[in-house]
């Protein structure tokens, strides 16, 4: 009888050994950096880029709006450049002791990049720059407006007014003008 116990106790003590030990040599993935949301993060100097994307509106491919948050970690005011190859910069200004800057929100400072072609679904190369600092390159997602949130800060479309000519008033028929209200007669 004693016999069972320790044999039952070994085995119990081996398979929970064995049972844990996959812990110990397997990546513990909640230790991983990501990114939790549809954007990228990127770090340039002392300047953080949270959750940048690309806003297209699907149609004019031409042209994206930024959508990101920007962290400047210096004692000083900064700026940072915002680029594509081939493309239009844009700088933004960022205060100094962590102040936060949104950019492309319906409250925040508008980048409309151009110079490339930005189709939802695809990323684009994009270099951060600070004004003291390395600088950053990243891909970035680029989305169009399916999404409910992000489909006010899509950049409007640059279609061309339309050419056709108005019509011309017309003169309306003289009628018997009725007497004013509160007049007597």
């Amino acid at each position: 009888m004693k016999y069972r116990a320790v044999v039952s106790l070994a085995l119990a003590a081996a398979l929970g050994a064995g049972l844990t030990a996959c812990n110990y040599i397997s990546p513990q993935r909640t230790a991983d950096m990501y990114a939790a949301s549809d954007g990228v993060h990127v770090t340039a100097g002392q300047i953080q880029v949270r959750n940048a994307m690309l806003l297209t509106d699907g149609e004019d491919t031409s042209k994206a709006s930024l959508l990101a948050s920007i962290v400047n970690h210096t004692n000083e005011a900064a700026s940072i450049m915002i680029s594509i190859e081939g493309g239009a910069s844009e700088n933004v200004q960022l205060p100094e002791n962590e102040s936060i800057v949104k950019v492309g929100t319906t409250d925040g400072e508008k980048v409309e990049l151009t110079g490339a072609e930005f189709k939802p679904g695809q990323t684009v190369k994009v270099t951060f720059t600070p004004n003291e600092g390395e600088t950053a390159s990243i891909d970035v997602p680029v989305l169009d407006g399916t999404l409910a949130e992000y489909s006010t800060l899509v950049p409007t479309s640059s279609a061309s007014p339309s050419t056709s000519a108005s019509p011309a008033p017309t003169e309306t028929p003289a009628t018997e003008e009725a007497p004013a209200e509160g007049a007597q007669g």
